[in-house]
């Protein structure tokens, strides 16, 4: 009987005893992103088309007359063919002047995303930091809790025992 109740006592005790606070700090999983593709512009569509042939013309008494070499034109003369070669010529223009102003409007919405991102790691670094801060006073208040309560703690047990023994003292008259 005796053996039990202090089995009992210093189960009693043991289980009073106070376990320190462990830190809980999960992992967060690993973030991945799949790298995009890069951008190749398909220029294939738009035919290069071929330099127009102008006719130097000079006009004489006679009327128009194809200059030479030595002379200055003072008209110029196509053929239809090379009005729809000009033509060509006009809407690959267009085309390139469009991807142009395509691109700019990307480039600039890029830039917003990356001002975006420097923006967000601003803000995340600045919630870590408060994040620490909040996190030692919590600690520092902890410690300060179980320093306050040591002196109760330690009356405790003491009167814990005090009433196992008195329960001994008393079982063994």
């Amino acid at each position: 009987m005796r053996y039990l109740i202090g089995l009992a006592m210093v189960c009693l005790i043991g289980g009073c005893a106070t376990s320190p606070v462990k830190e809980i700090d999960k992992q967060l999983p690993e973030l991945q992103f799949s790298k995009s593709e890069v951008y190749v512009l398909d220029t294939s569509k738009l035919i290069d088309p071929d330099a127009p042939n102008f006719i130097m013309m000079v006009m004489d008494k006679n009327g128009l007359r194809a200059a030479t070499d030595t002379e200055t034109p003072t008209h110029i003369m196509m053929l239809q063919e090379d009005l729809v070669k000009v033509e060509a010529m006009i809407d690959v223009k267009n085309a390139y002047q469009d991807i142009a102003n395509s691109q700019a409007t990307l480039i600039n919405i890029e830039r917003d995303k990356v001002d975006a991102l420097k923006e967000m790691l601003q803000l995340e670094r600045q919630s870590r930091i408060l994040e620490r801060n909040l996190r030692l006073g919590v600690e520092d208040i902890l410690k300060q809790e179980r320093k306050d309560h040591r002196l109760d703690n330690i009356l405790n047990r003491a009167t814990l025992i005090a009433i196992g023994l008195g329960g001994v003292a008393i079982a063994a008259l």
